[in-house]
Order: structure tokens, then C-alpha cells, then sequence
């Protein structure tokens, strides 16, 4: 039979592949820069509205008026004709790539940004 013996070389190269992969895991996973957009998709279109700018925003749906507030860099969704609310449950959306849906109204709030991407070649 084999005898496995651990040898000082095979945990500096387990160590060092643990710290490897959690670097790439964070580079890979979080976004750089502040989310600067929100965007609210109905079927009247796409809209793009700054996170910076406090505003109250009334989207129509085929149930009614769905209606967003933008304050503190920040959006929700305040009031909607939908029967179980879950959009406005949904609470505050913040950070990149939070956001809710108001399914029988068919309205889609997200939030949008962080670093721009910048095109290349690749993107042709």
C-alpha cells in the first residue's frame, strides 16, 4: 500500500491556489463603480432615468399607473395596481443589478451602471 505523506511544498501550493482562486473569484464577482441608472421597461418601451436626480416617475401598464420614486440614489416602487404587490414588497433597489417586476402590469425597474464598458474589436 501507498503511504501519503504531506509534504511542506504541497501545502504552500494548496495555500497558494486558495489564495488565487478568492482574488479571482472577487475580481470576477463584484462590479467596480456606483450604479448611475434606473431602467423601467413597460410596453411603451425602455426609459433610462439618473439615479442622482430625486424624481417620481408614473409608468402606465395595461392594469393601470405603476408608480416609481427615485431619492437618496436610490428607487422603489410606491404604488401599483397589481393585486399582491410584490414589486413594492421588493423594497428600495440600490446597488447593481437589483431590481423588481410588477408581472400583470408588465413593468420591469432595474438598476443600471457602475463602470462603462468601453468597445473594442471584440464588440464588432
Amino acid at each position: 500500500m501507498w503511504k501519503r505523506i504531506v509534504k511542506p511544498f504541497d501545502v504552500v501550493i494548496t495555500i497558494m491556489v486558495c489564495i488565487a482562486i478568492t482574488v479571482i473569484s472577487f475580481r470576477v464577482y463584484t462590479v467596480d463603480g456606483q450604479p448611475v441608472a434606473v431602467s423601467i421597461q413597460s410596453e411603451s418601451g425602455l426609459s433610462i432615468y439618473p439615479l442622482n436626480q430625486p424624481q417620481r416617475l408614473e409608468v402606465e401598464g395595461p392594469q393601470g399607473l405603476t408608480v416609481v420614486e427615485i431619492v437618496n440614489k436610490q428607487a422603489r416602487v410606491v404604488s401599483s395596481p397589481c393585486r399582491d404587490k410584490l414589486c413594492i414588497i421588493k423594497g428600495v433597489l440600490k446597488k447593481n443589478g437589483d431590481w423588481t417586476a410588477c408581472m400583470p402590469n408588465r413593468i420591469y425597474v432595474g438598476i443600471e451602471g457602475g463602470k462603462e464598458e468601453e468597445l473594442d474589436e471584440l464588440s464588432y
